[in-house]
Formats: C-alpha cells, structure tokens, sequence
C-alpha cells in the first residue's frame, strides 16, 4: 500500500499526523548519511531509483504500523484513563463527569469507546504479522526494527 493513498479523504489532522510520523520513520530507518551509503553502492543511476524507491517503500510500510499502533494505543489509554477517572471519582462518591455533552460514568460507552474502536481497528486488519506488531509491541522502536530487517 502507497503511504499517500492510505488516509485518502482523511480529515487534515490525521493526514498531517501521519505525515509527521513518516517523516520520523524515514529518518530514524534512513539517515541521510545511512540512506547515501546504502544507494551509492549501486551503480548506474537506475539503480540508484529502484534501491530508493525500495527503501521508501519499507519506510512507508513501517510508517503505516507505527500510525496504526499509536492510533490503537490512543485508544487503549484512552480508555484506560476514563476507567481510573470514574473509578476515583466513585471512591470519593461522585457518580460521573461531562467532556462537553459526553457523560462518563461506570463503564457506560464513552467510559469503554476506546476499548471498542481498538478492537474494530484490529479486526480491520487482516494481516496477523501487522494484528501482531500492533498489538504486542510496546514502543514505536520495535516496529521500526522489525522493519530494518528488510534493509
């Protein structure tokens, strides 16, 4: 999948969201100076494209599992914290709160919306070794390891 077609017709903030965290995987996987010794060493200027053009690619794959996980752990903590907020509040008797017109209180839906959009996420996900990496990883770094395996 082209990085560029994977949040077509997003609204802007996540498509800059995006934008920025491929940015960090290009240059945390290709440092300039990394990037420069990897394609030189191809001879012709053909080869040159093809091996930046493959090195982008993985670069972009990489970039898209990183936004999936940081998307899926937004939503996870998300959740996390509504849970301890209530949680607390409960034990100094206050039944709830309002974010705007949104009540929290128990484990009533917006309590547990982060906890069903994680799960809708990854059950869009099709391939297990991205379920895996979304899910089981624990810092952006491992992803991004996983990925200069293919370099």
């Amino acid at each position: 999948m082209n990085s560029s077609d994977f949040l077509d017709g997003a609204p802007k903030f996540l498509t800059n969201r995006f934008n920025s965290v491929n940015k960090f995987v290009w240059e945390t996987m290709f440092p300039e100076e990394k990037r420069n010794e990897i394609i030189k060493k191809k001879k012709s200027k053909i080869e040159r494209k093809a091996e930046f053009i493959r090195l982008r690619s993985i670069s972009d794959e990489a970039a898209i599992i990183v936004f999936l996980f940081l998307i899926y752990r937004f939503f996870i903590d998300g959740s996390k914290a509504a849970k301890n907020a209530v949680d607390t509040l409960k034990e100094l008797d206050i039944q709830g709160f309002y974010i705007g017109s949104n009540f929290f209180a128990e484990r009533n839906e917006k309590v547990i919306q982060g906890d069903k959009l994680s799960d809708i996420l990854i059950l869009a996900l099709q391939d297990e070794n991205v379920k895996r990496l979304v899910t089981k990883s624990t810092h952006v770094s491992e992803i991004i390891d996983e990925y200069k395996k293919f370099i």
